[in-house]
């Protein structure tokens, strides 16, 4: 089952509609990941590129709301 070196493969957005649950985890994870060790600057920069590869409506809004969220600073 290997696949040739040359094959042209399914882009982002191809694995996204199939996967939508998979989609741009890479960077998801790391936006989480960054602001939970507090640099919400990152987190941003993280969550900006998944949100250009998300699959669908309800991800890119998910996304925008933890941009919001990181972007908002935190009452004392």
């Amino acid at each position: 089952n290997e696949v040739p070196a040359d094959h042209p493969g399914e882009g982002v957005a191809e694995l996204g509609r199939g996967y939508p649950n998979l989609f741009a985890n890479g960077m998801k994870d790391k936006a989480r990941a960054a602001a939970l060790s507090g640099d919400k600057m990152q987190a941003v920069a993280y969550a900006r590129k998944a949100l250009a590869q998300a699959p669908d409506d309800a991800s890119r809004r998910n996304l925008e709301d933890l941009i919001g969220q990181w972007r908002t600073p935190a009452k004392p």
